[in-house]
C-alpha cells in the first residue's frame, strides 16, 4: 500500500498522512493536488509532499478521496523553495502554501444543504424564515450555507438550519468548492472565405447590407485588422455594436471568433526594438555579463535616470534567446504602470503581470502560463512563488524598498533574500537594481557575495538636480511662512509653473490632518481599537484609523466637554492640496495617494494627465517616488523632512535617505536646470547633509559603524517575536514567560520584553522581544528551534493558549 504526506493550507506543524486507494496508485506525483478530509468533516485540496510505502503517523491514515489534477501544478524546485522559506522564516509549510497558491488552487469544502425527500405544501409546518429556505431548496436541489445566509438576511442561519435538521427535512454534506475557470480573451478575424480578397469582402458586405449594425461591424473589423489582431471588446466598442451582432456574422461564416488565455496574443507581433545603449551603459552591460560568467549576483548601483531599465531589457532578451524565463520584481506593481508599459512596448504580450490586484481567475491563468513556460513575468513579491519551468534571470528593481518584506501574515519573507536563495538553488542570474542600495546589499558586495556594477551618470549625461535645504525655523522667525510653505518655496513653485514645467510636492502622510483636538479641554480623537489618533479626511467628512480602518463622523462638538472649538493639527496631502489651491487658484493641482489613486483606473488616468501636462502641481505620498518617469518635472518639494527623520527604528536614517534620494530623482530626468527643495526644522541632520553635499559613501560608512557597534544587521541577524492578546495582563505575562525560557540559554542576545510605539492594534495588545544573533548558522538554527519549543511551553501554561506569537526573521 502507498502512503502520501500532504500539505494543507493550514498553520499545522506536522503534515498529515493519507493512504492511497488502489484506483489512484498509478496516478500520483509529488506536487499534485488531491482531495482529502481533515478533521471530522472538512475537506481540502492538499498538495502531495511525499510518496512512500510506509507511514509514521500515530493515527490510522484516512484515504485520499480524489485526485484533482492529471499532472503536478508546480515543480519540485518550488517545493524546495517552500521548505527553505518555512525553515528560515519560522513558519509552517501550510502557511507558505496559503501565500503561494491562487485561491482557486487551494480549495476547501463548503457545507451544502440538501432537501431530504419530497415535501408537499400541505405538509409544511415551517415558520416564515424556514419557508424561504425550503422553497429555495425545491427549486435548486441544494444550496450552500453562505447562500442560505444571504437568503434569510437579517436572521442567523445556524439556528434556522438546526431547526430544519431536527425536523429531519434537510441533510448537510461537505463539498469542495469548484475551481475558477481559465480567463480568456476573444479575438476576431475575417473568415478564410474572405481572407485578404477585396472582392470577397465586397460580397460579404452585400450579404449583410440589410443590417446596418452588421455592416458597420464588418467595416470596422476590416479597418482594425490592418493594425494586427482585433480583440472582441475593442471591436464592439469601436463599432458600437453588441456581441449578438458578431455572433450573427459568425453564423454567416463571415468572421471567426477564437478564445485563448488572456495573456496570449492571437498572433504574435514582431518584437519592437529597445533604445540603443550609451557607452557607459554598454560598459555596465559587459560587467554584468562578466559577473554572470562567474556565477555571481549583481548589485546594479545606478543613479536615478541612468537607464537601468535599458540594461534589464538587454538581459531579458538574452534569456529569451535561450528559451528561458525571466522574473522582473517590482516593489509595488500597482505603482509602476509606466515601467510595465515600457517592457510591453518591447516584448508585447510576452510580458504578464502578477500581483494581488488581479482577480482569482487571472492569477490562476497566469500560474498555468508560467508552468507552461511563459517567458517574462513582472510582479510584486508574491510572483516568486510562481511555478517557473526554467527560470534564468531574476531582476529585483529598487531592491532597497521595504515593500519587498512581507509583514503580515506568515510567511514574513524578504523577496530580495528569497531571490538570492533561488540564485544559489537554480543558478539563476540575479540583478539587484537601485539608486540607493540597502546596507545589506552593500555589505554583501564588500563580503564578495555580490559584484557591484555602477551607473553613476544620467542617460544623455544630464546633471542631477540641485538640492537646497529650507530652514523652517528661520522662515517662521522671519515671518516668511505661508501655510506650510516657506516663501522661497512658493516663489520657486511659481517660477517653475510659469516656465511651463511641472512641480511634485511630497508629503508622506495622507488625509487632511493627523490629529483632531479640542482647544478647551485637550481631548483628541483616538481609535477605539488601536493606540493611534484618528486622521481627519476632509473629502470624506470623517475621521478614520489608518491601521484598522475604523471611521467615525466628524465631531462638531467636543464629546468630552461640548466645546465647539475642535481644531485639526498637523497636515497631510489633502491639506497641502487645499492650501496650494488657495495660494495658486489659477494652477491645475492634483493629488496622488491611496484616497485618490487607490484603484488602477484612477491611477492610470492621473499618470496620463501628468504625461499630457494637464497638471501643473502634483501632491503625493511615497506613491510619487516609485516607478514614475515624467519628462517635465522642474521642481520637487519635500514639505517636511522631519517626519521621515525621527522614528524609533534602527533603519530610520537609511530609509529617510533612500526616500529623499528617490523623490529627488523624479526631477530633471529629460532636461537640466531642475531643483529639489527640502523643508525641515532640523537642517543639520546627517541624512540631509549627505544628500546636499553628495557625501553618500561617508553617510553609509557612518551608518555601518553604528550598526556594527550596536549589533544590528548586516553584522548581526535579528528575530522579533511579537505577542498579541485582547487582554493586556495576559500578553504581558506571556511575553515575560517566553523571555524567561529564552534568556537563561541565550543571555544578552535576548532584548526585552518591551512595548512597541503603537502598543495596541485592532483590539489586540502587543509586547515584543528581540533576539540578536551572530552570523553563525549553527547558533541561528539552535535559537530558532529553542524559540519554537519555548512558544509551545508558554502555550501550555494556564490561560496562555489564546496568545498569538508572530515570529519575524530579519525584521
Amino acid at each position: 500500500m502507498k502512503y502520501v504526506t500532504v500539505i494543507l493550507p493550514l498553520a499545522i506543524r506536522h503534515l498529515p498522512t493519507y493512504y492511497v486507494p488502489e484506483d489512484f496508485e498509478d496516478e500520483l506525483y509529488i506536487g499534485q493536488r488531491v482531495e482529502v478530509q481533515f478533521g471530522k468533516k472538512k475537506r481540502y485540496a492538499g498538495l502531495i509532499y511525499s510518496i512512500g510505502s510506509k507511514h509514521e503517523s500515530l493515527i490510522k491514515p484516512k484515504p485520499i478521496l480524489a485526485v484533482l489534477d492529471d499532472h503536478p501544478i508546480l515543480y519540485t524546485m518550488q517545493l524546495d523553495l517552500w521548505e527553505w522559506i518555512a525553515k528560515y522564516y519560522c513558519c509552517t509549510l501550510g502557511e507558505v502554501m496559503q501565500a503561494a497558491l491562487p485561491s482557486s488552487l487551494k480549495l476547501q469544502s463548503e457545507t451544502m444543504i440538501i432537501l431530504k425527500g419530497d415535501i408537499s405544501p400541505d405538509e409544511w409546518t415551517f415558520n416564515d424564515v424556514e419557508n424561504i429556505l425550503i422553497e429555495a431548496l425545491i427549486h435548486r436541489n441544494e444550496i450552500s450555507v453562505d447562500q442560505a445566509d444571504d437568503l434569510i438576511e437579517g436572521h442567523h442561519v445556524y439556528p434556522v438550519l438546526k431547526g430544519l435538521l431536527e425536523k429531519e427535512v434537510v441533510i448537510v454534506k461537505e463539498r469542495l468548492k469548484e475551481s475558477t475557470t481559465t480567463k480568456t480573451r476573444t479575438w476576431v478575424t475575417l473568415s478564410d472565405i474572405i481572407g485578404d480578397s477585396e472582392e470577397a469582402f465586397l460580397e460579404a458586405l452585400e450579404i449583410v447590407k440589410k443590417s446596418k449594425h452588421q455592416t458597420k461591424a464588418l467595416l470596422t473589423l476590416y479597418d482594425l485588422k490592418r493594425k494586427g489582431p482585433v480583440e472582441r471588446k475593442q471591436l464592439q466598442k469601436k463599432a458600437k455594436v453588441d456581441v449578438n451582432v458578431l455572433r450573427a456574422l459568425e453564423k454567416k461564416e463571415l468572421i471567426e471568433m477564437v478564445q485563448i488565455p488572456f495573456y496570449e496574443m492571437f498572433e504574435e507581433n514582431e518584437e519592437n526594438l529597445s533604445p540603443g545603449l550609451s557607452e557607459i551603459q554598454g560598459t555596465a552591460l559587459a560587467e554584468i555579463h562578466q559577473a554572470f560568467d562567474h556565477n555571481n549576483a549583481v548589485l546594479l548601483n545606478g543613479v536615478t535616470g541612468s537607464g537601468k531599465t535599458h540594461l534589464y531589457i538587454e538581459c531579458i532578451k538574452e534569456a529569451m534567446s535561450q528559451g528561458k524565463q525571466s522574473l522582473f520584481l517590482l516593489p509595488e506593481i500597482a505603482l509602476t504602470t509606466q515601467l510595465v508599459g515600457r517592457l510591453k512596448a518591447v516584448f508585447g504580450e510576452k510580458v504578464v503581470t502578477y500581483h494581488s490586484g488581479l482577480n482569482d481567475r487571472e492569477r490562476a491563468t497566469i500560474w498555468e502560463a508560467v508552468y507552461d513556460g511563459h517567458p517574462i513575468v513582472m510582479g510584486a513579491r508574491s510572483a516568486l512563488f510562481l511555478p517557473f519551468r526554467d527560470l534564468d534571470l531574476i531582476i529585483v528593481d529598487e531592491e532597497h524598498d521595504d515593500s519587498y518584506k512581507q509583514h503580515d501574515p506568515a510567511p514574513r519573507y524578504q523577496a530580495r533574500d528569497v531571490s538570492i536563495f533561488l540564485h544559489s538553488q537554480l543558478k539563476a542570474k540575479v540583478i539587484l537594481g537601485s539608486a540607493t542600495p540597502s546596507l545589506e546589499s552593500r555589505w554583501n558586495v564588500h563580503a564578495n557575495k555580490y559584484e557591484q556594477v555602477d551607473l553613476l551618470e544620467r542617460h544623455g549625461k544630464l546633471m542631477l538636480p540641485e538640492v537646497e535645504i529650507i530652514d523652517l525655523k528661520k522662515s517662521a522667525r522671519d515671518k516668511r511662512l505661508t501655510s506650510n510653505f516657506a516663501k522661497t518655496v512658493i516663489e520657486n513653485i511659481q517660477q517653475t509653473v510659469e516656465s511651463f514645467k511641472q512641480v511634485l510636492i511630497f508629503q508622506n502622510r495622507r488625509g487632511y490632518a493627523p490629529v483632531a483636538q479640542c482647544h478647551t479641554c485637550g481631548w483628541h480623537a483616538e481609535c477605539p481599537n488601536c493606540d493611534v489618533s484618528l486622521t481627519y479626511h476632509k473629502v470624506f467628512k470623517n475621521i478614520r484609523c489608518h491601521y484598522c480602518g475604523h471611521r467615525e463622523p466628524l465631531p462638531q462638538l467636543c464629546p468630552q466637554c461640548g466645546s465647539p472649538h475642535v481644531d485639526y493639527k498637523g497636515f497631510g496631502t489633502e491639506r497641502i492640496e487645499d492650501e496650494l489651491k488657495i495660494i495658486f487658484p489659477e494652477y491645475r493641482i492634483a493629488r496622488m495617494d491611496y484616497d485618490t489613486a487607490g484603484g488602477k483606473r484612477a491611477r492610470e488616468k492621473l499618470i496620463n494627465r501628468m504625461e499630457e501636462q494637464e497638471v501643473d502641481i502634483l501632491v503625493g505620498t511615497q506613491m510619487i517616488t516609485k516607478g514614475l518617469d515624467f519628462d517635465n518635472i522642474g521642481l520637487v518639494v519635500v514639505v517636511s523632512s522631519d517626519q521621515l527623520l525621527f522614528y524609533p527604528h534602527f533603519r530610520t536614517n537609511e530609509r529617510a535617505f533612500q526616500m529623499l534620494q528617490q523623490v529627488s530623482g523624479r526631477a530633471g530626468r529629460k532636461e537640466e536646470g531642475s531643483k529639489v527643495l527640502i523643508q525641515g526644522f532640523d537642517t543639520h541632520h546627517p541624512v540631509l547633509k549627505a544628500i546636499t553635499e553628495n557625501t553618500h559613501d561617508e553617510f553609509y560608512s557612518k551608518e555601518m559603524n553604528e550598526r556594527q557597534k550596536y549589533l544590528y544587521p548586516p553584522y548581526f541577524r535579528l528575530i522579533q517575536i511579537e505577542a498579541k492578546h485582547k487582554k493586556p495582563e495576559t500578553v504581558r505575562r506571556a511575553i515575560e514567560l517566553l523571555a524567561g525560557h529564552l534568556r537563561p540559554r541565550w543571555k544578552n542576545r535576548v532584548v526585552g520584553p518591551s512595548e512597541p510605539s503603537i502598543a495596541r492594534i485592532r483590539g489586540l495588545y502587543i509586547r515584543q522581544i528581540l533576539i540578536k544573533m551572530e552570523k553563525n548558522s549553527t547558533v541561528i538554527a539552535q535559537i530558532k528551534a529553542h524559540l519554537q519549543e519555548s512558544i509551545d511551553l508558554v502555550h501550555k501554561e494556564k490561560g496562555m493558549s489564546g496568545v498569538r506569537f508572530n515570529v519575524d526573521v530579519d525584521p
